[in-house]
């Protein structure tokens, strides 16, 4: 009689591993109950506003500063004041659920990709508080493009760069320098900007450089239209510069400069 030696292979679904599906699509679920209405990501400082919904405080914080006259919900559009209570319960929560694993990855990388920013700007003010210009260069520089998890805020970043300038950093001299001359963050103060931005370039500061030369060929910052001067400063930038938009800023004002030898 024949036998029949095949094998059935019966594939047993494990009941566990169904289970802790089931738990992370709630877990997940839990976690859209605290996302901020704003960022549409969850939070790493909570609060709770009068509407009675939680959001990220630097989302709702900015939303109140656009909201001069009459503040309304982001959610509701109604009515509400600018008071703001911290979340800690909520906080709380969100870090457990993420460090879980439960929360889907790109709710859960958002989260940590925040803190990280939070962390590393705490340690920037801590160093820079400490009298530390290049973590106070470093602040300027988030505030100026909204980078690292700060808001964009010129006056802000003027404010750091100044700092920076007063303990005589090229760089923040450069950059603080270049502020007032051209009013970002705050009022022209051209004497003052000619000031910072004279020194920083003769530490060295191409930014500077492009800056006198540019005053030089236009008359401008108030100084007076010196084609000799401009071109020193300008070929300078051409150079001892690295920056490819400076380098084709200075090439352009040198164009338009009349010949040397006229």
């Amino acid at each position: 009689m024949d036998s029949d030696n095949s094998v059935v292979v019966v594939k047993v679904e494990n009941p566990f591993k169904r289970k802790l599906e089931d738990i992370s699509g709630v877990v997940d679920s839990i976690a859209d109950n605290w996302m901020c209405p704003i960022t549409l990501e969850l939070p790493i400082d909570p609060v709770t506003a009068e509407d009675g919904k939680i959001y990220e405080r630097s989302a709702i914080e900015k939303w109140l500063r656009l909201k001069r006259r009459r503040v309304t919900s982001p959610c509701t559009n109604n009515p509400m004041g600018r008071r703001l209570l911290p979340a800690t319960q909520a906080k709380s929560t969100i870090e457990a659920l993420v460090k879980s694993g439960a929360v889907s990855d790109d709710k859960a990388k958002a989260w940590k990709a925040k803190l990280e920013n939070e962390k590393k700007v705490k340690n920037w003010r801590e160093a820079a508080e400490g009298g530390d210009a290049d973590a106070m260069l470093k602040l300027a520089r988030s505030y100026t493009w909204g980078d690292n998890g700060l808001p964009k805020d010129r006056k802000q970043a003027r404010e750091w760069l100044k700092r920076g300038a007063e303990l005589g950093d090229v760089t923040c001299m450069g950059f603080y320098g270049r502020s007032l001359l051209r009013d970002l963050g705050g009022d022209v103060v051209s004497a003052l900007g000619l000031f910072y931005t004279s020194r920083a370039a003769q530490g060295g500061s191409c930014l500077s450089h492009l800056m006198l030369g540019q005053g030089f060929a236009k008359g401008t910052f108030g100084l007076p239209q010196d084609a000799a001067q401009a071109r020193v400063w300008l070929t300078k930038v051409i150079t001892e510069d690295s920056y490819q938009r400076r380098i084709d800023r200075a090439e352009a004002l040198l164009a338009e400069l009349p010949p040397m030898y006229a």
